[in-house]
């Protein structure tokens, strides 16, 4: 039985794989920070996840021997500082990485990266494939491919870099907003003809089941999306059917996401919590083609996304509405 680390397990896509991977009768262990809320993982896993110290290699050493696959998954998506984002994505990544390699047992590194590592697409035209040139707008994408290099750059170990696209699905808070938004009859839009991919999540943790010990998947890097390219007009026209609402739009000039921005940082620090539109992340928000291409793990993995997006948002209405979030 193969042994498999996932570290970052208490969120949304952590949890998500952690289920899947045990449901397919893997040994898996979830790896999670001291103070992290576990309410995303099942019950019944519980007791897989061991709360560490993610420099503390000692620790990790312990953890990890014996187990030969590491699905690393923990990271930082939002923060006030860059250095913040450089110590949780690309110092924690040096650190598993040097442990993994000392570890013998250990055969295959899959870092969860992002589409914001690569930066924009060209035109709306044109979808961004692994091959071309990184050019990351925000502090976010610049940590995140700064940790691809280093795995790049590891030696000893097999790796694979997963690239997804904006991901939403049941536990996700990023797009949250957006059917509250909806519930309430009222949506603010930034004006332009922005183009974007999306991914389900449940079609990413099944591209993720199918990476451990692949030799086709080893040194290789995918993006993964559903491949179709969404206005944001479209994308609340499908979020409108999966909730049967109704929302008002307002269109709101881009020069406006400045001081947007700087409303939700000083009103999210009276509550001590980092915003999802903050500095660090502001210039991904101001970019007009988010769009990246699936075909390379389609062609060589054998991917192929299951979900239709009506239903995709409809299930994650659904678990919204029944987990209270709504």
């Amino acid at each position: 039985m193969q042994k498999i680390i996932v570290t970052g397990a208490n969120g949304f896509i952590g949890s998500q794989l952690m289920t899947a991977l045990n449901r397919m009768g893997f040994d898996v262990r979830g790896l999670i920070r001291g103070h992290s809320d576990i309410s995303l993982v099942p019950e019944g896993l519980q007791h897989r996840l061991i709360r560490v110290n993610y420099f503390n290699e000692d620790e990790l050493f312990d953890v990890m021997n014996g187990y030969g696959v590491v699905f690393h998954l923990a990271g930082m998506t939002r923060a006030w500082k860059q250095s913040e984002l450089m110590r949780g994505n690309v110092d924690v990544t040096r650190s598993l990485l040097t442990v993994a390699k000392n570890v013998d047992s250990m055969q295959h590194f899959i870092f969860m990266s992002s589409q914001a590592a690569a930066g924009q697409s060209l035109s709306p035209e044109l979808y961004k494939e692994e091959g071309d040139e990184c050019n990351p707008a925000s502090g976010y994408g610049k940590s995140k491919l700064r940790a691809e290099k280093i795995i790049r750059e590891c030696g000893r170990l097999n790796w694979t870099i997963v690239r997804p696209a904006s991901v939403y699905g049941p536990g996700d808070r990023d797009f949250l907003p957006y059917f509250r938004m909806i519930r309430r009859h009222l949506v603010f839009l930034l004006s332009g003809n922005r183009r974007f991919s999306v991914i389900y999540s449940a079609d990413l943790v099944r591209f993720l089941t199918m990476l451990p010990l692949r030799e086709k998947a080893f040194g290789q890097d995918f993006f993964i999306s559903d491949g179709v390219s969404y206005t944001f007009d479209k994308f609340i026209d499908y979020m409108e059917e999966a909730l049967a609402s109704f929302a008002i739009r307002f269109k709101l000039p881009s020069a406006t996401i400045v001081p947007a921005t700087m409303f939700s940082e000083i009103f999210s620090r009276i509550f001590g919590k980092v915003p999802i539109l903050n500095f660090q992340r502001m210039a991904d928000f101001q970019g007009q083609c988010w769009l990246c291409s699936p075909d390379k793990a389609k062609r060589v993995i054998g991917w192929e996304p299951e979900h239709d997006i009506r239903d995709a948002l409809r299930e994650t209405y659904t678990w919204y509405r029944d987990q209270r979030w709504l």
